[in-house]
């Protein structure tokens, strides 16, 4: 942010001026973006503008811009994806993830209950670099139905939530388009302690659509994502075949 303002501050002495356009992802913009819009040239937004403060003759709500990677495939594609990741093609494949950070109340919450889990699907938990070493001492190492990483790249991300069968996830902005995008069966996890209640506000837009399971939330004490019986998660993905095509129909806002 310092870079962007010093080069908008510096310039603007009536003889040249660098235009400025940011781009707001969240329903609730920040103070980042709070303080840039006072200097922006244009401000693009990934919500209608009825959930922003900014100047209207400035603002455009253009959506999120996701990579051409995230689109719906085939039963046979996603087995072939399940298969390059290193799991059973023919076994249900859950994904979970708690975002870019991390989250570390879902990941004790899998731990907790992961020989269930695995009785009916495969596990790829996404830690984050933070939780990662901690949850090695917690989770198989040796088990083919279960992968631990840290963090991926944009580009395997694509291809591990694409050859996922159901999604646990943090209910991000760019998180929930991706998922749309590629029409997957979520069960979103709002985290109601960040910016404002945004995450809850955008699972439930995706929940009233119905393309979506909106589980508890897991900011507080104790993780309550898999205090159910493990047939809870059989049934998500029995559902799964209702669910995909209410996805695809999914947009933000």
């Amino acid at each position: 942010m310092r870079c962007c303002l010093e080069a908008r501050l510096r310039l603007r002495d009536g003889s040249v001026t660098i235009p400025l356009v940011i781009h707001d992802s969240d329903s609730h913009p920040g103070l980042a973006n709070r303080i840039l819009a006072r200097f922006a040239t244009l401000i693009a937004t990934g919500a209608p503008l009825n959930n922003y403060p900014y100047n209207r003759k400035l603002a455009h709500y253009t959506g999120i811009p996701i990579s051409e990677d995230f689109h719906p495939y085939t039963d046979e594609e996603r087995q072939e994806m399940k298969a390059a990741l290193g799991f059973e093609s023919s076994k249900p494949l859950v994904v979970i993830t708690g975002g870019g950070l991390g989250a570390g109340h879902l990941n004790e919450a899998v731990a907790k209950r992961l020989e269930p889990l695995l009785e009916l699907a495969s596990i790829m938990l996404l830690s984050g670099t933070a939780h990662y070493d901690e949850m090695r001492a917690f989770t198989p190492q040796d088990d083919s139905r279960f992968q631990l990483l840290p963090f991926i790249n944009s580009e395997k991300m694509a291809q591990s939530l694409g050859a996922a069968d159901i999604v646990v996830s943090r209910a991000g902005a760019t998180t929930i388009l991706e998922l749309s995008a590629l029409a997957k069966p979520t069960i979103l996890i709002p985290n109601a302690q960040l910016a404002a209640g945004q995450q809850e506000k955008g699972a439930s837009r995706k929940d009233q659509r119905r393309n979506t399971r909106t589980g508890a939330g897991l900011s507080g004490a104790q993780p309550s994502i898999c205090r159910h019986k493990p047939g809870t998660y059989r049934d998500e993905l029995w559902r799964r075949d209702r669910l995909q095509p209410n996805q695809r129909r999914g947009t933000f806002g």
